[in-house]
């Protein structure tokens, strides 16, 4: 699918490679309600890109208690857990190669230690333990042909 500009400022279909800021002030400020689609299309969004984020986590971080406050009532409370879903996956995802190095080097009990989160969303996603068990077969293959 090719990437376009957003053509409105409710509309961020296809906003692969193109960073939404503005989207994400306008919904922290309540300027924008999105639609069920366009909370679809932002939750796509931030799965992929660390940079939106990673500023909506600096955003939410930041508000007074009041601010937040204000924040959780203007935004649908659906979309709120579904983008607090969508930030701990994507932490817990961006955690999955330190994960394997202890899970290599120290061993299951150790992992599960150490990424007691990872290894939850790890018990319920097939997608991502395929992932793992993918990511471990190419470093066996890489350190028995020498190349790590």
């Amino acid at each position: 699918m090719m990437n376009r500009l957003l053509t409105s400022p409710l509309d961020i279909s296809s906003i692969q490679d193109i960073h939404i800021e503005h989207k994400l002030m306008d919904l922290v400020t309540g300027a924008w309600q999105p639609s069920h689609f366009e909370q679809q299309n932002l939750l796509d969004h931030l799965t992929t890109c660390t940079h939106c984020l990673h500023l909506l986590k600096a955003i939410v971080a930041v508000q007074t208690e009041d601010n937040l406050n204000s924040f959780v009532g203007q935004v649908d409370n659906e979309l709120l857990t579904r983008l607090t879903e969508t930030i701990q996956v994507v932490d817990q995802l961006e955690q999955m190669h330190e994960y394997i190095d202890v899970l290599r080097a120290q061993g299951e009990v150790e992992a599960q230690k150490h990424f007691p989160l990872l290894v939850a969303h790890l018990s319920k996603c097939r997608a991502c333990q395929r992932e793992v068990e993918d990511i471990r077969a190419l470093l066996e293959d890489a350190e028995r042909d020498e190349l790590i």
